[in-house]
């Protein structure tokens, strides 16, 4: 987790093509695609980070939250006081979209 002031998603992986989340006996998951997504993979869910102001709010630590998605809207930050991303990186909701993963478990 980065060291934010106000608890926060972070950690997004882009151009991504597997991922594997395991615990110490190399047991979990691997996730595959024939086109690039993006995940993250963090102690909390979102629910958890967006409830919490602190870091000392947030739930003892109990498992990885592993999210996937396609791709998703890039941030803004061209000023500091809200600017939105710029058009180029926003997610348009037209037209058909389309996302396929294959999940293994690993024994």
């Amino acid at each position: 987790m980065a060291g934010y002031v106000v608890p926060q998603e972070c950690g997004n992986h882009v151009e991504t093509r597997w991922v594997s989340v395991t615990d110490e006996h190399g047991m979990g998951v691997r996730i595959r695609s024939d086109c690039p997504f993006e995940f993250s993979a963090l102690p909390y869910t979102c629910h958890e980070l967006e409830n919490a102001r602190h870091f000392y709010e947030l739930p003892r630590v109990y498992a990885t939250v592993l999210r996937l998605n396609q791709y998703q809207t890039g941030i803004g930050g061209d000023n500091s006081w809200g600017a939105w991303a710029h058009d180029e990186y926003i997610l348009k909701a037209q037209g058909r979209k389309e996302f396929s993963l294959t999940i293994e478990l690993l024994r």
